[in-house]
């Protein structure tokens, strides 16, 4: 069942775990990038929180470009 955004008073969020992407491109990382690339649009209606401990490997700076997602 789709979100309707005209029905919501504030965006979800949604945290997720990036710590694999500090450490470049490994399997997990480059499975990981790609999800949150296909997950993570301007269009979404809800608003990601990526949480790491380390930042984020340079390879995947494009994720923390978009306007729905947060990291800290």
């Amino acid at each position: 069942m789709p979100i309707r955004t005209n029905e919501l008073k504030y965006k979800p969020r949604v945290g997720v775990d990036v710590r694999p992407l500090s450490y470049g491109i490994t399997g997990n990382s480059r499975y990981l990038a790609e999800v949150l690339r296909r997950l993570i649009t301007n269009e979404s209606p809800l608003e990601y929180y990526l949480y790491s401990n380390k930042p984020i490997h340079t390879v995947f700076y494009d994720i923390l470009s978009n306007v729905n997602s947060r990291f800290l």
